[in-house]
Formats: C-alpha cells, structure tokens, sequence
C-alpha cells in the first residue's frame, strides 16, 4: 500500500487537486490485460500488482495511482464489431447526427482501432478519418479503405477542425487525462460535437464487482464526474445516457462559447452619457448635485461616467463618512447631513429594496430637491 505521504504527492488526473483519499489497495492484480505469457518459460516476471484506488476530494473522481501500461496509446480489442453491434451502433448515432446537421461533415476517432466505429461514421455520411498509435491497427483501418492516420493525441501534430469528434472507450487509459480531454475540446469546430464513451463505475459499483479493476484504466468514472471532467475541460454537457446494459457512459458535449459582453458595453456607454448630459445640465443650471450611494456599483458607474460635476456623496454607513471616493474624489457625507444642508439634485444609485427606503426617507425628512432613482437604464429626464 502507498503512504499517505506519497499519495499527497499525487495531484488528481482530471482537476490536478491535491487532495487524494486512498479508497482501497487491491493486491494481486495481473500487471496488466495484455500481458500473455507466450509460453512458461520466464514464469519470475510474472508478477501481481497493488491497485492504489484513490478519489479526489475536489472533483470527486475515482483513479489509480498506479503507472499506465506500456501500450496505454494502442487500441487493443478482443474482436472487430459484429453486424448486429454496426447496426445497434448507427440506430445509436443517426439521431445524433440528425439533430446536429453533422451528415457531409469531417468527423475524427481518437483511439480508432481497426477502424470497425469509423465504418459506421463512414456509412451514415460523415467524412471520418482515424487517428491510432498501433501500426497493426493503422493498416488494418486502411485495408479496410478507411483514412486512418498513426499519431497519438498528445503528440502534437496537425489534425484539424472536426464537426464530430469520437472518443471510444479509450479516455480511462489515459494518465494525463485532463490535458486529454482539453485536446479532444480543441479539436472541435465552434459548432462541433464532442461523443464520448467510458466505463461506468456506478455499474462496477451496483455489482460489487471490484475485478473489473484493471491495471489498464487509469480513471472511473460516474455520471457526474464524467460531467464535471467534461465542463472543467471547457465543455457544455448536451446529453448523457448508458448503453451495453449500463457497462458504458455516453456523453454528448459542444465547445463552451465565451461570454459576449458587447450589448452589455453599448448599454454601459448609453447609461455613461445619460448620466453625465444630466449632471452637466444640472451644474450649468447652477445646482447642488448629491448622489446617495458609496457601494462598488455606484462608484465605478460615477468614475467611468466622470461625473466631476457631483458635488458630494451621501452614504449611511458610518465607516464611509467623511472619506473620499476614489478617482473623483469626492467627499461622502452622512443623511443627517444632507438633510442639513440639502441639495437640488440627488441621484439614487442603491441596488434593490434599498432605493424604496431611500424614497420613505426623503418624504419623512420633507426634502424638497429633485430626485432621480437610477434603475441600471439610460436617463430619460
């Protein structure tokens, strides 16, 4: 079993937390799923393994800490896809590609194999090539005259912008599987579909079948922390489901868009000028301009307004008064003060409820000045 120390050392595959809690050290492990001995000749070798079973605190996700296998960037399969599994594959896929428009578009399988999904892809009119690290794979997938190229994802090499990005099973082999996931995201066009498929723990859980451990997934994931995994990598969760009796999680995912913020600004700058046109107007009339409120709101509006004209500020807490406001600087003074020497013109700028206790003390105090309550809108006044 690892220490507790050295398991602290070991930051999370998916979120890169720090804090792992060691769930269960399973001994007597194959070292591996494709570790066959061709023969019993150098039966010493063939020695167990301790599967480190560790959960990350933050995210939640459950992971060995264990080193991958030496061939964690092949696609191994026991047997290409049957007819039955091509067609249950394409009842699966063709509502997919229906709903987003993907038919005659460029597709690409991380981890393709032999090429048995890319036939599908190929088959329901999608331009689908192939990347896969094993040779054998790669000319199996051409024999078959399917565009399988041999690469690994994290090598770096130019693969494009894809409609459709397919990750098969091949996710819970890989050790970095945060940056994983980023590159498969990066692969997307800004309308394009992430399909993933992974184990599902849940179900290993349901059947208290802890075999299903194996020294060639790296990572297990549930409903949620697929998602998480998922959003954390800068995507937007579409769909979820299970499938393969619920031994699989599917996934369907688009590229998170940035926020756009240019209404907001144009806003912004109509709400600016409003307010600095009715100050201006006010001074040149020759009034007392005050402006009740010294939260953050009020003050950015008034420093990125430059309303210079204002002659005061009025605030109610008490550890403001008698300061000044910053850029403009202006002096805050408290209500009884306002209502000692008033003013012509006060500005409410209180968010919410606050501004209707402004309102009920203007008329108790039988303040005579024009008042503006400024509701986050151009003036109109």
């Amino acid at each position: 079993m690892l220490p507790q120390l050295e398991i602290a050392k070991r930051v999370c595959r998916v979120c890169l937390g720090k804090r792992l809690e060691l769930l269960s050290s399973l001994s007597g492990f194959p070292r591996g799923a494709q570790y066959f001995l061709p023969d019993l000749s150098n039966v010493d070798a063939d020695k167990s393994v301790s599967l480190e079973v560790v959960q990350c605190i933050d995210c939640g996700l459950v992971q060995l800490t264990n080193a991958p296998v030496d061939y964690y960037q092949d696609v191994i399969t026991a047997a290409a896809l049957s007819p039955k599994s091509k067609d249950q594959l394409k009842q699966e896929w063709q509502p997919i590609i229906t709903k987003h428009s993907l038919q005659g578009k460029p597709a690409i399988e991380i981890g393709s194999g032999t090429g048995d999904f890319l036939e599908v892809l190929k088959h329901l009119g999608l331009v689908a090539i192939g990347l896969e690290h094993s040779q054998t794979n790669v000319h199996s997938g051409q024999a078959k005259s399917l565009n399988v190229q041999k690469g690994y994802l994290l090598d770096n090499q130019p693969l494009g912008k894809f409609a459709l990005v397919v990750c098969n099973n091949y996710l819970e082999h890989q050790p970095q599987t945060g940056t994983f996931l980023k590159t498969l995201a990066s692969l997307l066009e800004d309308d394009g579909i992430l399909y993933l498929s992974v184990p599902n723990l849940e179900y290993l859980l349901r059947k208290s079948c802890l075999y299903e451990f194996v020294a060639d997934h790296l990572v297990y994931f549930t409903r949620d922390t697929l998602r998480l995994a998922c959003e954390i990598s800068g995507l937007v969760v579409i769909d979820q489901y299970q499938k393969n009796n619920d031994n699989d999680l599917v996934l369907i995912a688009a590229k998170r868009k940035p926020l756009c913020l240019t209404d907001s600004i144009k806003i912004v700058d109509e709400i600016s000028r409003s307010l600095k046109q009715c100050v201006v107007r006010a001074k040149e009339a020759g009034k007392t301009i005050a402006v009740w409120g010294a939260g953050h709101r009020a003050l950015a509006l008034m420093a990125i307004s430059d309303l210079i004209e204002i002659d005061f500020i009025v605030d109610s807490a008490t550890f403001k008064q008698g300061n000044f406001t910053p850029l403009l600087r202006k002096r805050i003074v408290s209500p009884a003060e306002l209502i000692k020497n008033g003013c012509d013109l006060l500005i409410v700028m209180l968010p919410g409820n606050f501004a209707k206790h402004i309102e009920t003390f203007i008329v108790d105090n039988n303040l005579s000045c024009e008042v503006i309550f400024f509701e986050d809108k151009k003036l109109t006044v």
